[in-house]
């Protein structure tokens, strides 16, 4: 008997079924998707964390830290409304003057010692790039390769920074590395628009939170210790009373919460509120585009 073929209807029909079982099934697997991706940017955090410890291991727990930079740090980090603070610049020289260091220099150390540079990507962030590994190295007047100092560029770190001194021992809970301030993205106008607060509206909260992931919907957050945790809101820092938001400084750390201080091209970064009360205040800043 001969084999009666589809009708257009019956193919439309079932053309028709694949296309809504596709449309219930993308939200569930673009949600898988993102999960599996905050877990690589968790384990890449983590593997900051051992890099960092094995550094301090190295350097009688130095805190990563060009050494003009060290040697300057009573410098203020450079203004960060000028053009003398970005991600890459001046990075095949090691200058004495710190202003031409960006924060991300630190990080940067870390690789300087054997850690990969991919482990500042966060899977999540589409705005970056792994950093090319030809521009790890370069070659100087002496025909000799060395390592350079920064990373190329903005675009090849996912991460925001703590602001700190090499000589304090860091308490083992303080924020030192988190996904990258909500300044980067969204700007003055668009994050800080109130300090944190435990009634806080859901758009606030998002905006007030790093937009790696789903548009501020968590962050990763790497303390001193090396722990990494997965948190809905910024003030989490809990040496300070109330909780310290990670992306802000205050003049006096036990208000950090309270503070309105941008890092977000306006402020000038200035350590001296470190300097006199320790390490208190956690304020995680960077990376910077180039003007």
């Amino acid at each position: 008997m001969k084999r009666k073929a589809f009708t257009l209807v019956e193919l439309l029909v079932v053309i028709s079924i694949i296309a809504l079982l596709v449309s219930i099934l993308m939200p569930s697997l673009n949600k898988a998707k993102e999960l599996a991706y905050r877990m690589k940017c968790s384990t890449s955090q983590s593997a900051v964390g051992k890099g960092l410890g094995l550094y301090m291991g190295t350097y009688k727990d130095k805190m990563p830290m060009p050494y003009r930079m060290y040697f300057w740090q009573t410098n203020n980090w450079g203004s960060v409304s000028s053009t003398a603070t970005y991600t890459g610049l001046n990075r095949e020289e090691e200058s004495s003057d710190t202003t031409t260091y960006c924060i991300t220099a630190c990080m940067w150390m870390l690789v300087r010692e054997g850690s990969n540079s991919k482990i500042f990507i966060c899977a999540s962030d589409g705005d970056v790039t792994p950093q090319p590994e030809a521009e790890v190295k370069y070659t100087n007047a002496e025909n000799q390769l060395v390592y350079c100092w920064d990373f190329s560029s903005a675009k090849n770190v996912s991460f925001s920074w703590q602001t700190m001194r090499q000589d304090i021992r860091l308490p083992g809970s303080l924020p030192i590395m988190a996904d990258k301030t909500p300044a980067y993205t969204l700007g003055v106008a668009g994050c800080y628009q109130m300090p944190w607060a435990d009634n806080m509206i859901e758009l606030d909260r998002r905006r007030n939170l790093s937009q790696n992931h789903g548009n501020g919907e968590e962050i990763n957050v790497l303390r001193a210790d090396g722990r990494v945790s997965r948190e809905r809101r910024a003030d989490i820092n809990d040496l300070c009373t109330p909780m310290d938001c990670i992306y802000t400084w205050s003049s006096d750390p036990l208000t950090g919460r309270a503070s309105l201080n941008l890092d977000a091209k306006t402020e000038v970064l200035g350590p001296t509120y470190i300097m006199k009360y320790g390490v208190l205040d956690s304020f995680l800043h960077g990376p910077y585009n180039q003007p």
